[in-house]
């Protein structure tokens, strides 16, 4: 069974290959640029081009979240697996053509230091002959005053998600920013999916978990943190809760289903989250539904 996904994995490139899409709104008229739409640079010292070509004339460097205006695009190029379009840019004071890779998808500003930003958005996607696999890479990085101060790339084996969530500190005292990503599921079919997240603190981006979840005929394994800022959170705290439930195999109307979940209070030392506590809880009731109401 293995040998037959590993040549799935190698022959599908071949014949299908993926590319991610990268596109954004052009602004061909504006009147102020402090007033336009901005976005803004993900790389850092990106060469201004006069034309759309990465053989034309250098008209200067820009810097990581250099603001810019898109005027106009032209000529869509694949690079390391991402399609994107040449776009025409104006700043503050120079107007000249960069490749859409290099421009920010997702931006955000730190929930504690102002003058902290992040810039996110896919690095590469593409086939990886060392790999032996479809590998993406997203890109998150971190700048204040137009200089970069740290970057972390999450790899995985299949397309990760285009969405970024930043999710503030969470009511957290020692942590300054927190991130999540949606993970692909390379763990066959049972699998249903992934989280990673990841910790911005002492002006360093940490990998802080990575979520899965699985589902079976009538059996369910998850995974979630409960945060000091929501209802069931406790103050200074991250909740870990791994859950398991499963419910009988009968004909009835009505089954009974079994809820397992262990709880783990952890905290953050600094580089990673620490357990100080931990706990199971068991509960098992019947339900008043049809079997297909509940597994469909």
């Amino acid at each position: 069974m293995k040998t037959q996904i590993l040549l799935s994995i190698i022959i599908l490139p071949l014949w299908l290959p993926c590319q991610v899409p990268v596109d954004f709104a052009t602004h061909p008229t504006f009147s102020i640029f402090e007033e336009a739409e901005h976005h803004y640079l993900l790389a850092d010292q990106v060469i201004l081009r006069d034309t759309s070509s990465r053989e034309s004339k250098g008209l200067g460097v820009l810097s990581i979240g250099t603001p810019m205006v898109i005027l106009e695009r032209e000529e869509k190029e694949t690079i390391q697996g991402l399609a994107a379009y040449w776009y025409k840019i104006t700043t503050a004071k120079q107007i000249g053509w960069i490749w859409g890779g290099y421009i920010a998808q997702q931006t955000f500003g730190s929930s504690i230091d102002s003058r902290v930003k992040f810039v996110a958005g896919f690095k590469r996607e593409e086939y990886d002959p060392e790999e032996g696999a479809m590998v993406s890479e997203y890109q998150i990085r971190a700048l204040r005053d137009g200089k970069q101060l740290d970057k972390v790339v999450i790899h995985s084996f299949g397309e990760i998600s285009e969405k970024l969530y930043h999710l503030g500190n969470q009511g957290l005292g020692n942590i300054d920013d927190l991130f999540k990503i949606r993970l692909p599921c390379v763990d066959g079919i049972s699998c249903s999916g992934g989280e990673r997240y990841i910790v911005w603190s002492g002006e360093k981006f940490h990998q802080a978990a990575d979520f899965f979840s699985f589902e079976k005929p009538f059996e369910e394994e998850y995974q979630r943190f409960i945060f000091p800022t929501e209802m069931a959170g406790t103050p200074d705290f991250i909740i870990k809760e791994n859950g398991f439930i499963a419910a009988d195999n009968n004909p009835q109307d009505s089954i009974w289903q079994k809820r397992v979940y262990q709880r783990e209070f952890l905290q953050w030392d600094g580089q990673k989250l620490v357990c100080f506590h931990e706990m199971t809880l068991r509960k098992t009731y019947k339900l008043k539904i049809k079997k297909y109401d509940m597994w469909d």
